[in-house]
């Protein structure tokens, strides 16, 4: 597995900063190489601890959370965080999305398979307030796959408000899009494997994760072998002790999120006005959002698309370590957004700062507050 990467980062991430890291070390970074005063500090999300960080600029503070930067508003992160009211918000806009509906935890299950039955398969069951891609389940072809789902999603994994919506068939992309413009776009691929006719598939497996590991996007988020997996390759014929054909491409799971094994390539040269409209439309239908990661089904044959989510605080670490395709220097335009007057500035692209100290100093409460 190659992977581009763009000159000013390499070697310049420490081993320390984990994949769900990256948007926040990197954004941190750009901005501390410009000369802007850099602090990290905890916050707290009920029950929960944060690391957050901020920039001092002309005099004033400017907080950031992930990838998100304060001009994105609490209203629009509330409409976000609930799948089915962004449905409802982009729909009166007019930008596309797919056919469905939303079931709380009063509802049977079998009210939920007769609306799916009426809908029509394959159907896509995602809870309706859930991050990372959990609980989220593609291309159910039946009510009997719908049953089996329905007993994942809501009794074992506690997602009792679900969406069920219409599949749409096509190819999913992220579009990261900043201050009415396009800037990234990258298509997201579940997990998979290549035959060799030497190796076993759980082995094959094994040296995938191996090769994931020298992607810092990938590390720490290998492909499991769950009981999900081991049923999709039952279902083209194998079995894990399987030696796979060389040059068979198997894929492990229908789910791409990253966290589960799937891999990001770069099409931000591939799209068309007319998605990059669609993408650009959804972002400035949710009141407050200027910067947002907005997934889109985009069905090439037709030059059509269907928002499935839009995301206020979207990872960029797919965008900087593409598998394929050329890495999209997100951080830069997010500093340049905010902090206008330090596009010209001089900044090393050499030096980098130790995010372990930052982190064990800040989650073993020695200190509150840290200034890089």
């Amino acid at each position: 597995m190659t992977y581009d990467i763009l000159p000013h980062l390499d070697k310049c991430v420490p081993s320390s900063v984990s994949p769900d890291k990256l948007s926040m070390y990197t954004i941190a970074l750009e901005g501390w190489r410009r000369g802007l005063p850099l602090k990290f500090y905890i916050t707290k999300y009920g029950s929960r601890l944060e690391i957050n960080y901020s920039f001092e600029y002309e005099g004033k503070e400017y907080k950031f959370a992930v990838s998100k930067g304060e001009d994105v508003t609490k209203e629009a992160m509330r409409i976000a965080k609930n799948k089915f009211l962004t449905k409802e918000y982009l729909s009166k806009k007019n930008v596309s999305v797919p056919e469905g509906n939303k079931f709380d935890k009063s509802v049977e299950d079998e009210t939920i398979l007769d609306y799916a039955d009426k809908l029509g398969y394959p159907v896509v069951l995602k809870p309706s307030n859930a991050n990372l891609g959990q609980g989220v389940i593609p291309k159910i072809q039946n009510r009997n796959e719908l049953y089996e789902s329905l007993q994942q999603v809501r009794h074992i994994q506690g997602f009792y408000d679900v969406i069920v919506e219409k599949h749409v068939e096509g190819e999913e992309v992220r579009i990261y899009v900043l201050d009415g413009k396009v800037i990234a776009a990258m298509k997201r691929i579940p997990a998979y494997i290549i035959g060799d006719g030497k190796h076993t598939i759980r082995q094959l497996i094994r040296i995938k994760n191996s090769e994931r590991r020298k992607n810092p996007n990938y590390k720490g988020r290998n492909i499991k072998i769950d009981k999900e997996l081991r049923k999709n390759v039952e279902k083209e014929g194998y079995t894990l002790e399987t030696i796979l054909e060389e040059g068979k491409k198997l894929y492990l799971r229908k789910n791409s999120n990253i966290s589960s094994g799937g891999e990001s390539i770069d099409v931000t040269d591939e799209l068309t006005k007319e998605m990059k409209k669609l993408a650009i439309d959804a972002t400035k239908a949710i009141p407050g959002l200027v910067q947002s990661g907005v997934d889109v089904i985009i069905n090439k044959n037709n030059n059509t698309g269907a928002v499935i989510e839009v995301n206020t605080r979207p990872g960029i670490g797919g965008h900087l370590y593409p598998s394929k395709g050329k890495a999209r220097d997100i951080p830069k335009a997010i500093i340049d957004y905010y902090f206008p007057n330090t596009k010209r500035r001089e900044k090393s692209t050499f030096f980098y700062f130790d995010y372990s100290s930052i982190k064990e100093a800040l989650n073993s409460g020695l200190a509150e507050e840290i200034i890089v």
